[in-house]
């Protein structure tokens, strides 16, 4: 499981209002959408946060998809939204064979996304 979070993101609907942060988010969107499989789940918590299912995945699968998103976003032209437009996010992801219980991964998940947000914008961390 990944979650997903926009770095910074009541900065980016405060500077430049709130239709460049709906811009953002389909663009982040995208991102993750990119990177998954057709039997892979995609969804908003809401806000700026997004999750995804990797199933059956292994956890460098796991971890790959997360890099990609993280760098597919960072690498994204941003300035055609606007020019001093830069966007960034954090990324938590845990994986574990034989987890029945989604939201035991989740919170593995969102406890890396928490971890990696402290160490600072644009991170990912892998749940242990």
């Amino acid at each position: 499981m990944l979650v997903v979070d926009v770095d910074e993101f009541k900065s980016v609907n405060d500077l430049f209002g709130h239709e460049v942060g709906d811009q953002v988010l389909r663009r982040v969107a995208h991102a993750i959408a990119t990177v998954l499989r057709p039997e892979d789940l995609a969804f908003r918590f809401g806000g700026d946060e997004f999750g995804a299912v990797i199933a059956g995945a292994p956890p460098r699968v796991v971890q790959a998809r997360a890099e990609q998103i993280g760098h597919l976003v960072g690498d994204e032209d941003w300035a055609d939204i606007r020019p001093d437009l830069t966007v960034t996010v954090s990324v938590g992801a845990a994986s574990s064979i034989g987890i029945d219980d989604i939201d035991a991964l989740y919170a593995r998940a969102d406890h890396a996304l928490y971890a990696a947000k402290s160490d600072g914008p644009g991170l990912l961390r892998i749940a242990q």
